[in-house]
């Protein structure tokens, strides 16, 4: 994991931690137990699904400098990903981004293996 992957996920879970955000609707978090920054480590709870995690595209309190088409297209892609499972999925999803947005979390890699349903 790269460094600047390694501190976006873990600037992450440190905010979670600090807003006391371990579950978003029944979809479970995992909880950040330690780190050691020298070796790129994370440790953090094991979660079984419903779910999210892999927050290392995660970027804390300021969302990258991304051109309006690109993020519109990434919701696009996005929504098509989740909606082929039914709208209800597309649904828990925003509302997951707009919770974690709420923390200050702008989560750019939803998609199924990291959102995940039971």
């Amino acid at each position: 994991m790269r460094q600047d992957s390694c501190d976006r996920e873990l600037a992450a879970y440190i905010r979670l931690q600090e807003r006391k955000v371990i579950s978003i609707g029944n979809y479970s978090i995992p909880e950040l137990l330690g780190f050691d920054d020298t070796r790129l480590v994370i440790e953090m709870s094991v979660v079984s699904p419903p779910f999210v995690i892999d927050f290392a595209k995660s970027y804390v309190d300021s969302q990258p400098d991304y051109p309006q088409e690109a993020m519109d297209d990434w919701l696009a892609s996005t929504e098509e990903l989740f909606s082929e499972f039914g709208w209800e999925y597309w649904e828990d999803v925003q509302s997951i981004l707009q919770v974690l947005r709420s923390v200050g979390i702008h989560y750019f890699d939803a998609r199924p293996a990291n959102i995940r349903r039971s």
